[in-house]
């Protein structure tokens, strides 16, 4: 399964820019509410100054804020980010 997402910042600062933040979620959807599994947070700027400002299919470890051990892994989730401008 995947999914596109396409985000469009306009008339930002460059001090706007290095100070956001990306931040990927992964959720059991359920019926009355969904679980929180884990999640996965990235400066923009790591992205920005990486070779042709992409991630491309990595994977990455997700981990859930809400548990007793925030440090465990609760699961991996491949991603790619690409940022374009001018």
């Amino acid at each position: 399964m995947g999914d596109h997402i396409f985000i469009e910042k306009r008339n930002q600062s460059v001090d706007d820019l290095q100070s956001l933040k990306v931040k990927v979620s992964l959720f059991i959807k359920g019926m009355l509410k969904n679980v929180l599994i884990g999640t996965y947070e990235f400066d923009f700027s790591y992205i920005y100054f990486m070779a042709n400002h992409a991630m491309e299919h990595m994977w990455v470890a997700i981990s859930n804020p809400n548990s007793e051990d925030y440090a465990s892994v609760a699961g991996f989730v491949k991603i790619s980010v690409s940022i374009h401008g001018a």
